[in-house]
């Protein structure tokens, strides 16, 4: 019955998906036809590849100094053929498994008494990204505080992801603090044993084993602003290449900022649809007047992404289930 429901829902957000790309393509915001130039600078497009994988080098540094200060002891090439590997079950095949419950089995399978510990690096890899977001989102609010006032729709847009990636830190501002410095957790173990109260105090527990330096900690933020601003840089070259008109760095730096939120959006499989949509829309609100197909833009960085996990999924079918490699 579970294994059916999951079916249903899948499906229908496949089929949001398809509503999705269908208002996209007949409201003229994404050409398929634009996907021709890609191929019209082959530098250009190989600095995008190079850019891409720069990322994933950047992405599994981030998550090896976690690790580390977690006390897990996995190699750096460990460390980054995991997160590759995940990377492509994030964005070659969004589904139900998704790369943080890869990269825990891959941290699991090397040390699996630090099961909590691997928790905690993880979970701290991606507060660490949202507060690099935030940091983004919060400062091109002042640098547009202007445009703010002249202009609700940003300001509610700007306002919500802020928002949200506050109340994720807040959250875990408190329960850190809850959990070291009070017995609260404990009472409320001794009282009520309701089921799906499990999960949340299993969780509060593991925060007790929560330890990062400060060095560790300014380490990993920078390595998040360096992964946003590649990722603008990306969005920025893909345009170009598309021969769209020029934008200001910041803008793209923003919106990327702003499409990652609204990508989580749980409406479709890996936000297919409501990232471009969300891309087009915050790019308009910026640039008032420009009619461009941007949406294509964010579609092609979407693919190009495939592209570059691709190929470990087919090392994945012809090498061995157990990834040996790793």
């Amino acid at each position: 019955m579970l294994s059916i429901k999951k079916g249903l829902i899948f499906i229908i957000k496949l089929c949001v998906a398809g509503l999705c790309f269908w208002f996209l393509l007949t409201s003229a915001q994404i050409k398929l036809g634009l996907c021709q130039y890609l191929f019209s600078q082959p530098v250009y497009l190989t600095i995008i590849l190079v850019y891409f994988i720069g990322l994933i080098f950047l992405g599994a540094w981030r998550w090896y100094v976690l690790n580390q200060s977690q006390t897990i002891g996995m190699n750096y090439r460990a460390t980054l053929m995991a997160a590759y590997f995940a990377g492509a079950f994030n964005n070659v095949l969004p589904g139900s498994i998704g790369g943080d419950a890869i990269r825990f089995y891959y941290v699991f399978k090397h040390e699996p008494q630090k099961k909590a510990r691997a928790l905690i690096s993880l979970f701290s890899d991606r507060l660490l990204g949202f507060l690099a977001i935030f940091l983004i989102i919060f400062v091109m609010s002042l640098v547009r505080l202007s445009q703010l006032y002249t202009d609700p729709k940003i300001a509610y847009i700007m306002g919500s992801c802020s928002l949200f990636c506050v109340s994720l830190l807040g959250a875990f501002a408190v329960g850190l603090w809850v959990v070291k410095r009070t017995t609260l957790v404990d009472w409320i173990e001794a009282r009520y044993t309701k089921r799906w109260m499990i999960p949340l105090l299993s969780f509060l527990k593991t925060l007790r084993l929560f330890q990062m330096r400060k060095v560790d900690f300014i380490k990993c933020l920078l390595l998040s602003g360096a992964m946003q601003v590649v990722i603008a840089s990306i969005v920025v070259l893909i345009a170009k290449l598309l021969h769209f008109p020029s934008l200001s760095f910041m803008d793209y730096l923003l919106v990327m900022a702003v499409t990652q939120i609204i990508n989580l959006i749980p409406l479709t499989p890996g936000g297919l649809g409501i990232g471009e949509v969300g891309f087009a829309h915050t790019l308009a609100l910026l640039n008032p007047g420009l009619i461009m197909p941007y949406a294509t833009v964010f579609f092609i960085y979407r693919m190009l992404s495939v592209v570059i996990f691709l190929p470990v999924l087919v090392w994945y079918g012809v090498a061995s289930p157990s990834l040996r490699w790793v």
